[in-house]
């Protein structure tokens, strides 16, 4: 979608639409705390924010040096002022059905997919579940696994963790 995301196939609204998702892709934050988003969030490397649902925590996740290219597009394409915000969330989820169809994907595309990739990809790339917890913003575990979803790599490495637990018989 980043590769695609910089063809003149696309609408500047559409263009739009997808520097969006991808930085819930990026970050893991809902919709509602990205188009809140404001560069005072940001620390060194770090984004540290107070999410809109959760507001008795804070939030302290590392900036992917691509969300920073996202937020400098984000800043030239509508200014500071419109950052992430530029057009209504329900007419960004369809703009984000009309580029899935011209990319060939079939996954319905809207912006909780972006959280879920993010949860997904941070815990098959070796993530521990309570720290996704705190980076979704999430108060209860049981949420957070609701999140990630399960792929034959990950079970393959649940396997090996079970078999390293339990001795071969005869040893």
């Amino acid at each position: 979608l980043k590769s695609y995301q910089d063809e003149q196939l696309l609408t500047p609204s559409e263009r739009a639409a997808c520097r969006t998702l991808l930085m819930v892709c990026l970050t893991g934050m809902r919709l509602s705390d990205i188009r809140r988003f404001d560069l005072s969030w940001i620390d060194g490397e770090f984004i540290r924010y107070r999410p809109q649902k959760t507001k008795n925590m804070e939030v302290k996740l590392p900036i992917h040096p691509l969300a920073n290219r996202l937020i400098d597009d984000e800043i030239s394409h509508v200014g500071r002022a419109k950052m992430f915000r530029s057009i209504s969330d329900q007419y960004c989820n369809r703009l984000l059905k009309d580029v899935a169809k011209k990319a060939g994907i079939r996954t319905n595309l809207h912006y909780h997919v972006g959280r879920e990739t993010f949860a997904t990809h941070f815990i098959s790339s070796g993530g521990d579940s309570m720290i996704l917890k705190d980076l979704l913003g999430h108060t209860n575990i049981i949420t957070t696994s609701k999140y990630v979803k399960k792929n034959d790599e990950a079970l393959q490495r649940g396997l090996e963790v079970m078999l390293k637990m339990v001795p071969e018989q005869g040893s």
